[in-house]
């Protein structure tokens, strides 16, 4: 009785985008767009494994598994720390200082400072919706640097295949 499979090939088989093509019964170009869709990256002779043939015009299930448990996940995290209050709707905070703001110009345009006093602060203070922003665009640019990271790290191991 064997323990492993029989097989009479004694390398694994390498595919060109051709002959993948007639194999699996798929044009050319579409198989290409495919490849390149699924990061699949050829062999220095321009060849594929059928792991990345099947990959690229089957999908890789245990990609879209992990996928979907980091979004379960991702998900999950959000709602936690909205219930711990350590997040807050940007709307109702925006709604609440723009109407701190009012109040604040109000009580700069009844003072008795000078005209370009007055100016000069209500210019300082009502900057605030482009800090906020800023501050929005810096998150935004360190969660897309974190995925790609992550991404990199992953795909990396992949390649040999």
């Amino acid at each position: 009785m064997r323990t492993r499979p029989f097989c009479n090939v004694s390398h694994p088989i390498r595919w060109n985008v051709e002959a993948a093509g007639r194999e699996f019964d798929w044009h050319f170009d579409t198989l290409k767009k495919k490849l390149i869709q699924a990061e699949q990256i050829p062999a220095a002779d321009g060849s594929y494994s059928t792991k990345q043939i099947c990959c690229a015009l089957f999908g890789d299930i245990a990609s879209e598994r992990l996928r979907k448990t980091r979004e379960e996940a991702d998900h999950m995290a959000l709602k936690n720390a909205v219930l711990r209050c350590e997040l807050l709707p940007k709307a109702l905070i925006t709604q609440a200082m723009e109407n701190i703001f009012v109040t604040i110009r109000q009580l700069i345009e009844a003072s008795s400072m000078s005209t370009i006093e007055k100016k000069d602060l209500m210019d300082a203070i009502f900057n605030w919706p482009v800090a906020v922003r800023n501050v929005e665009q810096k998150v935004t640019k360190e969660i897309k640097f974190a995925k790609a990271a992550e991404e990199n790290g992953e795909n990396g191991s992949e390649a040999a295949d």
